[in-house]
């Protein structure tokens, strides 16, 4: 009997395994429930269906924006006496930045002390023959030309006093170069006894507002197909580890010939000021496919012997193991071949612990 019993039980639990087996795409939670413990330290997210994005990456670099750039030239010839800002200093409008002994002021306020002078004869003429007149010693042309003379001469006042007040209204031989704007100070082209000529075409300082600031990236023939205006972009510089966003702005339709690409431009916002004009960075255009997946995280994946995996979440005690077949992935997102229900909720933290757990039940 114990022999026949021992017997029965064997082939009773042959019996038990060999319906047992798994099925090869799919882990049934039988008999396993979450702890409390682990309950508390894993992430859930869902499954969303998504638009499928293209990445291009390029090179690039950050520059101004170039709409809020002012180039600040010296209206007068002359010599730089004093540069009061130095590159990188944040300005604001009517701050003085430079000191230029300039013979235009001179001559400029030469000129108005002369037409002061000549306003004082004016009406000191005019007086007089206005009593010329009364006493009958003057005609009324004398009188009229008197008068004539003196809006002449108030003009010629009135005229300097413009030009001078366009010069900033210096002392008799110094101009103040103020800035027009706030903003930073991005170059500076004088330094103390620089000679401004006439002739000088070059500016002397550019101001610029960095609030925003324009990447300016490098895409060549084969990245240009599906980058559209509108497209999302991520930029990242080498000085820091943030990501900054933005939205394709404009694309050139010339090539660089020095970099045989098109150059794309980005705006960024720009509020602490961290992005400066030259920094090399790295461009990444989110291109859109027209057609939506499955989409999840892709640290949500399980790789076990050349598959893929997911932990499928329904209550602490019913969790299963789904198989999924990728198509891409951008970014931290996964896109998915295979169907899974939009909504379906999925562990994406110490999921690997619960696979194992359910592949050692089966």
């Amino acid at each position: 009997m114990i022999r026949f019993s021992f017997s029965v039980f064997f082939i009773l639990l042959l019996l038990a395994v060999g319906c047992g087996k798994p099925d090869k795409n799919k882990t049934q939670t039988a008999g396993y429930c979450l702890s409390d413990s682990l309950a508390k330290i894993i992430r859930f997210d869902t499954v969303k269906t998504k638009p499928l994005f293209r990445e291009v990456r390029m090179t690039g670099k950050i520059s101004f924006d170039e709409d809020k750039v002012v180039h600040v030239f010296p209206p007068v010839s002359g010599i730089v006496q004093d540069v009061t800002v130095s590159l990188g200093d944040y300005v604001q409008p009517g701050q003085v930045l430079a000191k230029i002994k300039s013979s235009d002021i001179a001559a400029y306020n030469s000129q108005y002390a002369t037409s002061l002078a000549n306003l004082s004869i004016a009406k000191r003429t005019q007086d007089f023959t206005e009593e010329l007149f009364k006493s009958g010693a003057a005609s009324e042309k004398d009188l009229s030309v008197a008068r004539d003379n003196t809006k002449v001469a108030e003009a010629e006042v009135n005229r300097i006093k413009q030009v001078l007040s366009l010069y900033g209204g210096g002392s008799a031989e110094f101009y103040y170069l103020k800035s027009p704007i706030p903003g930073f100070i991005v170059e500076k082209k004088i330094t103390e006894g620089t000679i401004i000529r006439p002739d000088a075409s070059d500016y002397a300082l550019t101001i610029s507002d960095l609030k925003e600031v324009w990447v300016l990236g490098n895409a060549f023939e084969r990245d240009l197909e599906g980058i559209e205006v509108g497209d999302p972009v991520d930029v990242k510089t080498l000085a820091y580890e943030k990501t900054y966003k933005g939205k394709v702005n404009k694309i050139s339709r010339t090539i660089d010939p020095s970099t045989k690409a098109n150059k794309v431009r980005v705006i960024i916002d720009n509020p602490d000021f961290k992005l400066q004009p030259e920094m090399y960075a790295t461009v990444t255009v989110h291109a859109p496919i027209e057609r939506d997946l499955s989409a999840i995280p892709a640290e949500a994946s399980i790789f076990n012997e050349n598959r893929y995996f997911v932990v499928a979440y329904k209550d602490k005690c019913h969790l299963e193991v789904l198989p999924i077949s990728p198509q891409s992935i951008v970014g931290n997102t996964m896109y998915l071949n295979n169907t899974i229900t939009p909504g379906t909720v999925i562990v994406s933290k110490y999921q690997l612990l619960i696979y194992n757990e359910l592949s050692g039940l089966n």
